[in-house]
């Protein structure tokens, strides 16, 4: 062919030749290393690069100021950064808090980056415009540099790279990307952080294994996907929904991710108007859209829940829904909203819990364990913790249960349950108008003092029938019948008057039978193996409140209920009923058992029985939620 020329000799694959092609191949990729001064320079040169400038082989600096806090200027509320760079800000903050854990930082930009979402909004709506939308997105991604040699680093990102042993330190060392939109000043798509580099605090969360390709490279984080609303193709309510279906399709097989035009698709389909320009949705179509997507959805109303009769206040049971759902490895979508509707409401999704305070956890544990006549509230203690006791004791008060027995002998046994769910947790968001994974009241889990819970919606699976709230007044008629109830099969291991906890969660059949089976000494490890069971349980534990603990890793239950979760609440407790262990006795239900049944396959024990000793108390089941401790240098 006319004006090509070949070139004689063997091709020399060296470094300077890897340069040669690098400088054609990266475009406006660029290496970012650890120097002093760095940050702004950092954030210059995205702000560059959304005016449209080349940014072509610069090496930029990235520095912690060594400080376990953030910049005064960090904590700024982000809801008021409405510049033309305000999702340029975002990303500041970000690296700030990535900054707080790793003293140096690896940032590698590609330059020509595709996002299927982005992708979608652009061929569906971006292109119709009269201006030019750019058609590819920038992507950061982050190394914490661990003393990995930038040159070998570059060579390896960058190129074929034959060096394994940077590679796999580059692994090792690979925190997360952040994809910039060339939209609004630049809006951050998808961000996918660990978020052990960006909390303070050990928190509890739901996350997913995500691959991600940097150049070819294949890197892993463990993440739940965060991403800005654009006000047009987008907002809060199908940022929300795009986050938990990328969530629920990189950890499920059976559930798949849905593209905006596909959102916009189905709302067109089920509303009298235009879904485009994005105005938002309400949540009773935010519900029917996870139905189309293949879920089982749970839409809850703080306004249904105060009209319910059942005597408990509305605000009380829509807590206890979410941390139910939540500490089942559930995460919620949830709606905030100011009083009046003079402001619209917002959406975000709640993807995990901190643990309860421990002082605020033993100043309620001391305030029912003791006399009654007797017990003040120290208020002397710190005002937060003073508060939080209070108003949990308050709760806890109002919504416990207190069961009764008479003995043949006339006697009298009482004990009062109480739910985990009313100790006070701060929650995990995932909101496109936060940082991610901010930690927050449940009081307060919009950045706007104004807004609180209205709506609630759970993508549950099509198999999990039984409702939580269900669920729980089934367990309580249990533990109140005069058979099976807790002062009947319970009563040596329950004192009178005794307050006892009850933790209660959902969760597979395999999940459960094989953490028993492991934590289970013989024999009844057996029994626990060989158990049947439907493919959805709800578990309910008893735990002594003098026993009670906030790490999970720590606590210990004394008797434990299983009820099957895949039918609905019209069946009897009895026919739901499937096991019962108590100090000394386990009971469980056959297929083929009717009813009236239960209780024929069980099996009895004494501390010098044969049997081996069983321990009157056994380990907790864990939270279906991933244990995170921030990650420092």
């Amino acid at each position: 062919m006319a004006g090509l020329k070949r070139m004689k000799g063997p091709i020399k694959r060296g470094r300077s030749f890897r340069r040669i092609i690098n400088s054609k191949v990266r475009g406006r990729a660029f290496l970012i290393t650890g120097d002093a001064n760095s940050l702004d320079e950092f954030i210059s040169a995205i702000r560059s690069y959304l005016d449209g400038t080349q940014v072509r082989g610069e090496t930029l600096s990235l520095t912690s100021t060594g400080k376990r806090a953030l910049p005064s200027d960090a904590g700024r509320d982000v809801l008021s950064l409405n510049s033309i760079y305000s999702g340029v800000r975002r990303l500041e903050l970000i690296v700030r808090r990535l900054l707080l854990h790793c003293s140096e930082l690896i940032a590698v930009v590609e330059s020509n980056h595709i996002d299927s979402v982005y992708r979608n909004a652009l061929y569906h709506w971006y292109s119709r415009r009269m201006s030019n939308t750019p058609r590819f997105t920038l992507r950061v991604s982050f190394f914490k540099r661990d003393g990995l040699d930038i040159e070998a680093a570059e060579e390896v990102i960058y190129s074929s790279g034959d060096d394994e042993a940077h590679y796999r330190r580059l692994k090792e060392n690979f925190r997360g990307s952040v994809v910039i939109y060339p939209l609004g000043g630049g809006l951050l798509g998808r961000t996918i952080i660990s978020p052990s580099d960006l909390v303070d605090e050990t928190v509890h969360v739901r996350l997913s294994e995500f691959e991600l390709k940097v150049f070819g490279r294949k890197f892993t984080v463990d993440a739940f996907p965060f991403r800005m609303q654009d006000a047009e193709v987008m907002s809060c309510a199908e940022v929300t929904l795009i986050n938990m279906l990328e969530y629920f399709s990189s950890r499920y097989q059976e559930y798949s991710m849905a593209l905006p035009n596909d959102l916009i698709e189905l709302e067109e389909a089920h509303s009298s108007e235009r879904a485009i320009p994005a105005r938002g949705i309400n949540y009773m179509s935010f519900s029917q859209l996870l139905s189309h997507l293949g879920f089982y959805p749970r839409l809850l109303s703080l306004y249904s829940l105060q009209r319910t009769p059942i005597g408990l206040p509305g605000e009380i049971q829509f807590r206890r829904y979410l941390y139910w759902y939540l500490g089942s490895g559930i995460p919620a979508a949830v709606n905030v909203a100011p009083p009046s509707r003079e402001l619209k409401g917002h959406s975000l999704a709640v993807v995990g819990f901190t643990d309860s305070d421990k002082e605020v956890v033993e100043t309620v544990k001391g305030h029912f364990l003791a006399d009654k006549d007797s017990t003040q509230l120290d208020k002397t203690q710190d005002d937060d913790v003073f508060g939080q006791a209070r108003g949990t004791i308050a709760r806890m008060e109002q919504s416990g249960r207190l069961l009764s027995r008479i003995s043949e002998d006339g006697d009298v046994s009482t004990c009062r349950i109480f739910q985990e769910a009313d100790f006070p947790r701060r929650l995990v968001t995932v909101d496109e108008a936060q940082l991610p994974y901010q930690i927050c009241e449940y009081e307060r889990l919009s950045s706007d003092d104004l807004f609180s819970c209205e709506n609630m919606v759970f993508p549950l699976h099509r198999g999990m029938a039984l409702d939580a709230q269900d669920a729980y007044e089934m367990f309580m008629m249990i533990f109140e019948d005069e058979r099976l109830g807790a002062l009947s099969w319970g009563s040596p291991s329950i004192g009178d008057d005794e307050p006892i906890i009850m933790r209660m969660f959902l969760v597979t059949a395999g999940s459960y039978r094989g953490f028993r089976a492991r934590t289970t000494p013989p024999p009844l490890r057996y029994l626990f193996e060989t158990q049947v069971l439907p493919h959805f349980i709800w578990v309910a534990e008893l735990v002594h409140m003098s026993d009670y603990t906030p790490d999970p890793s720590d606590l210990r239950s004394f008797a434990e209920i299983v009820l099957d979760a895949t039918t609905g609440r019209k069946t009897s407790f009895e026919e739901k009923l499937l096991l019962m262990r108590y100090p000394g006795r386990m009971a469980w239900r056959e297929p083929y058992d009717s009813e009236e049944s239960f209780g024929i396959h069980s099996v009895t024990w004494k501390p010098n029985d044969s049997i081996e000793a069983q321990p009157s108390l056994f380990r907790s089941y864990p939270s279906a939620l991933r244990h995170i401790e921030p990650r420092y240098d």
